[in-house]
């Protein structure tokens, strides 16, 4: 367990290195998070009904799922391991005494995790410091922010594994 603790660690570390990978991340994920939010403004003003979401509540959806995309995201491919199943360096990696199951997936959940952080703070941020109708809401409370949490962590074991699944079909 200890040595998946530790490349875990390597790999997050490594992740965290792409720094202009990370600032073109950020400017992508405001201009469609701002693209998105114009859109359903504009489907706001012509309903003359109500809605099953308040638009502040919409906006704060907006900028979760795109500050958490690539978290959640299942459009992940390791190079890497494609490249080692391709010229068959992968039977290298069927005879080490490792789970290779749990080595990809740690290192596929690390690298996302990496990712995320990158990106994910800064846009929160200043989410947070857009004027009302387009910034980003606290959570109604601690318990809806903690069942947050704990769905996220779920979801994204649970994308990390499809993709993993992925990955061993190939």
């Amino acid at each position: 367990m200890k040595g998946y603790i530790k490349y875990f660690i390597i790999t997050f570390v490594d992740g965290l290195q792409y720094k202009s990978a990370a600032l073109s991340g950020i400017a992508t994920q405001f201009f469609w998070g701002f693209l998105q939010i114009f859109i359903y403004q504009a489907f706001y003003k012509g309903v003359g009904q109500d809605v099953p979401i308040t638009f502040n509540n919409l906006v704060t959806y907006v900028w979760l799922q795109q500050g958490l995309l690539t978290l959640i995201s299942s459009r992940y491919k390791d190079s890497k391991i494609n490249e080692n199943i391709k010229n068959g360096m992968i039977a290298y990696e069927l005879i080490r005494p490792y789970d290779m199951h749990s080595w990809w997936f740690v290192k596929c959940i690390a690298k996302k995790s990496a990712m995320v952080t990158l990106r994910l703070f800064p846009l929160l941020i200043v989410a947070f410091l857009l004027p009302s109708p387009y910034g980003l809401q606290l959570p109604i409370s601690a318990s809806a922010f903690l069942l947050f949490l704990i769905t996220l962590f779920l979801g994204s074991i649970l994308v990390t594994s499809i993709i993993v699944i992925i990955q061993i079909i190939m």
